[in-house]
Parts: structure tokens; C-alpha cells; sequence
């Protein structure tokens, strides 16, 4: 996947360090942002993985995450990138969040008028298309 407005490659890999510096951090990510938010595959998969260990109340450390995935070069060669990649008092969580909501509500609204715009060439009616216009923002802003 490449870069577009609708992600921030770095803001992500800020977040998953930040997460893996401390449970603490883990748990302030794990409560506002989820898997969907980020937009790279390998962030998703790593953001479950530290997620994975925070709720199973397992260490949330650079060992215990790579253990999850041996065997996966790609993954682990990322955890080793985000391990003590930028100090975590040098980022405003809250402000972090923000942004990767934003990101992602923009992405599925994206998907949502690509959806709508579908329906309506394949002749669908217009009333239903507002229906699911209005009932899938409805969970976009209530994701947010």
C-alpha cells in the first residue's frame, strides 16, 4: 500500500512505538483507537499483536511482542524499526488519536460513496441509497 492524504505512514508507526514503550501507553491506544484506524496491513497486524498482549495481561515489551511472530521476517523486521523509535513524552497521545481517527473516518467515507455510487450504477433505488448512506455514516461518526 502507498502513501496518500488519507494516510500517514509515520503517524501510525509513532502510535505502535509509543504502544510498545510501556502497558500504560498500550492501554491509552487499545481504549481510543482500533485495528481499522490504521491504514498499513503490517500496522494492523502488529497494533492486534500489542493489543493481544495488553489484554491478556502478558508483558507489553520489544521480547514478548517479537515471540508473537516468529516466523513472520516482514513483521519482525517492522517491530525492530518501532522499537525506541521516537520517545514517548515527545508525543501528544491525545492529539495522535485525533489524527488517526480522522484518518480512518475519511477513508470510510471514501468507501461509502464509492459503495452509494455503485448502488445507484447498478440501478438501485435512490431511496435505499440514502438509507445506507444515512445508517453506515450514522456508524462512521459513532466510530470516531
Amino acid at each position: 500500500m502507498q502513501e496518500s492524504q488519507l494516510n500517514d505512514r509515520e503517524l501510525e508507526r509513532t502510535i505502535l512505538s509509543v504502544m510498545l514503550s510501556n502497558k500504560i501507553n498500550t492501554a491509552y491506544f487499545a481504549d481510543r483507537v482500533h485495528k481499522q484506524d490504521m491504514y498499513f496491513k503490517h500496522h494492523q497486524t502488529i497494533f492486534a499483536g500489542l493489543t493481544d498482549l495488553f489484554r491478556f495481561s502478558e508483558n507489553v515489551d520489544y521480547i514478548t511482542l517479537r515471540s508473537k511472530f516468529v516466523g513472520d521476517a516482514r513483521i519482525l523486521e517492522l517491530i525492530g524499526e518501532l522499537n525506541g523509535l521516537i520517545s514517548p513524552d515527545a508525543v501528544n497521545k491525545e492529539q495522535a488519536c485525533r489524527l488517526i481517527k480522522e484518518l480512518s473516518a475519511k477513508r470510510s467515507i471514501l468507501h461509502l460513496c464509492h459503495r452509494a455510487i455503485a448502488n445507484l450504477d447498478r440501478n438501485s433505488d435512490s431511496e435505499e441509497v440514502v438509507q445506507m448512506l444515512q445508517h453506515e455514516s450514522t456508524d462512521i461518526l459513532r466510530s470516531s
